[in-house]
């Protein structure tokens, strides 16, 4: 095996997943928060792709969830 015949994929490959987890440990770990928990919302019937509807329907479930004595912070 030399230079000629080596496969770079491999290579290749964990230069990029280098790059990826080394961004990640350096900046997107400090303002990446995940996907936006929806599941509730569509259960609900809300419709997800308006905002106000968001908001609305998030306040409606956290007063049932503090009606409920249920802490959804702790999940």
């Amino acid at each position: 095996m030399n230079s000629q015949t080596l496969n770079y994929t491999p290579v290749a490959v964990g230069i990029v997943a280098l790059w990826a987890f080394g961004s990640w440990f350096l900046w997107a770990r400090r303002w990446f928060t995940g996907p936006i928990r929806q599941i509730e919302e569509e259960r609900m019937g809300v419709p997800i792709g308006d905002p106000a509807a968001m908001v609305k329907a998030e306040q409606k479930l956290g007063e049932r969830v503090i009606a409920d004595g249920i802490d959804d912070k702790s999940s």
